[in-house]
C-alpha cells in the first residue's frame, strides 16, 4: 500500500516504513511520522489534536486491512486535519 503525505508531495510504500507514529509538535498539534529501517523518518502529515492523528491511524490500519484481504493495491491520502471528524 502506498501513502501520500497530507501536502502531496511525498508518496511512500508502506512496505518500506518501520513504524509510523505520532509525535508531539506544540501545543499546536501533533505530527504523524514515518520511520525507515536505518535511515532518518519523515514528517507525512500534522493535525491539532491528538485524537485527530490517532483516527487517521485507524485510517491508514482499515485501509490496510481491506486492501490485504482483497488482494488489492491502494493508496492512502493523508487528510487534512479540517477533514478529520472525531
Amino acid at each position: 500500500m502506498l501513502i501520500r503525505s497530507q501536502d502531496k508531495e511525498k508518496i511512500i510504500n508502506l512496505q518500506n516504513i518501520g513504524s509510523i507514529s505520532i509525535r508531539f509538535v506544540s501545543e499546536n498539534g501533533y505530527a504523524i511520522d514515518t520511520t525507515f529501517p536505518g535511515k532518518n523518518g519523515e514528517t507525512i502529515a500534522y493535525y491539532f489534536t491528538k485524537e485527530k492523528a490517532i483516527k487517521v491511524l485507524d485510517m491508514i490500519s482499515q485501509n490496510y486491512a481491506e486492501s490485504e484481504k482483497y488482494i488489492i493495491r491502494r493508496s492512502f491520502q493523508m487528510p487534512k486535519d479540517e477533514e478529520v471528524k472525531v
